[in-house]
C-alpha cells in the first residue's frame, strides 16, 4: 500500500539524493529519516479517488502522532464522510489500552458511531 501510494522516487540512488537534499536544506533534521522499503518497487497502481458511501463509518486518529498524522484522519473524513473520534495523545496504537476503546468497538457491534475526543496515554 505505501509503495504503490507513494509518488516519489523508487530507485535507491534517487532516494539517497532526496535524503541528502533534505539534509542540506534542513541540517538539524533533514537526514534523520530515511527508508529504502520501496526501492526497486516494480509495481505501480493508479491512484484511486475516494468517494462517499451510504453506510456508517467510524474513524479514529491520535492528535499528535507522526506515524499516521491526525490530519490524514481529518482528510479521510472530508473525502468519504464518517465520524471521527480523536484520541488526545501522540501514541500510535494506544486506543486498545484506553477506556474510550469501547466507543470505537461499539461501532463494530452496533453500527453506532462516536465522535468527539477522548483522553489518551499520558
Amino acid at each position: 500500500m505505501l509503495c504503490n501510494g507513494a509518488s516519489g522516487a523508487t530507485g535507491f540512488d534517487e532516494l539517497w539524493a532526496a535524503r541528502e537534499s533534505r539534509r542540506t536544506a534542513h541540517p538539524a533534521v533533514g537526514g534523520s529519516w530515511f527508508s529504502v522499503k520501496c526501492a526497486g518497487w516494480p509495481l505501480f497502481a493508479e491512484p484511486t479517488k475516494p468517494s462517499r458511501g451510504d453506510s456508517a463509518l467510524q474513524l479514529s486518529g491520535h492528535l499528535d502522532e507522526d506515524v499516521t498524522p491526525h490530519a490524514w484522519a481529518v482528510r479521510a473524513r472530508q473525502a468519504v464522510g464518517g465520524t471521527l473520534l480523536t484520541v488526545l495523545d501522540g501514541s500510535h496504537g494506544s486506543l486498545s489500552r484506553l477506556p474510550c476503546a469501547a466507543k470505537a468497538v461499539t461501532f463494530f457491534r452496533t453500527g453506532q458511531t462516536t465522535g468527539g475526543t477522548c483522553p489518551g496515554v499520558q
